[in-house]
């Protein structure tokens, strides 16, 4: 067993090819038993330039980038998760650090011990996801995973505080324009994303994501930006 005091194992097996459905517990129950040997790779803080806690965003050094890049990339996507990249790739969406785990199922553990998973899913999804789920980026050659309560449309990375109080909607490029359109009407898109938001379900893994051993973790290895 693993005596790692942080792990995001994100592994070779996609959402798409397990029986783990939409909602919690039966998508923990499948994830915390998937076997972690099985990964396409594995963030611990060794990997991990800056771990941005109150936007739980996970900054990747230039090497662990390319290394999740290699071994990703040659792990071949599902059919349909395949189409479904190259269609973003032809409208101009996406990048490359997202293509290469879409739909891939994640665990975090502390110390061998199952805390959380998830999968990657791009904020223009519109399943219906209430676990969490990761966003994949990159920006100045290093990747970039931002860890949400549940899925968000749209948003690139969870618009509630640890105390749940609301900031500006981190929308992704590709819906910007739209959205604020929607918004000229009584603020529609922002109270429909507020209400996803504010929910018990995402305020329940809100406060599971931020486990107070990961922060010790990620302390103690000198990476947490607060």
């Amino acid at each position: 067993m693993s005596i790692a005091p942080f792990e995001l194992i994100i592994l070779k097996t996609h959402w798409s090819h397990q029986d783990m459905g939409n909602h919690a517990p039966k998508a923990f129950d499948a994830l915390s038993a998937m076997d972690a040997g099985e990964s396409v790779f594995t963030v611990t803080t060794d990997e991990i330039e800056a771990y941005d806690w109150d936007r739980q965003l996970i900054t990747l050094t230039p090497g662990a980038t390319d290394a999740l890049l290699g071994n990703a990339e040659a792990q071949r996507a599902p059919e349909e998760v395949s189409a479904l990249i190259d269609l973003k790739r032809r409208a101009g969406w996406g990048n490359r650090v997202e293509s290469s785990v879409a739909n891939r199922c994640f665990v975090v553990r502390t110390r061998g011990e199952f805390v959380y998973g998830g999968i990657f899913l791009e904020p223009l999804s519109q399943m219906g996801i209430a676990f969490p789920v990761a966003r994949a980026a990159s920006a100045n050659g290093r990747a970039r995973i931002a860890l949400l309560p549940v899925h968000i449309p749209f948003m690139e990375n969870d618009p509630f505080d640890e105390s749940g109080a609301s900031r500006e909607l981190p929308i992704g490029p590709e819906a910007k324009t739209d959205i604020q359109a929607l918004d000229r009407h009584d603020q529609f898109f922002t109270k429909w994303a507020h209400g996803i938001t504010a929910s018990d379900t995402a305020t329940q893994f809100r406060r599971l994501i931020r486990d107070p051993r990961i922060w010790s973790a990620i302390a103690a290895a000198g990476k947490l930006k607060t």
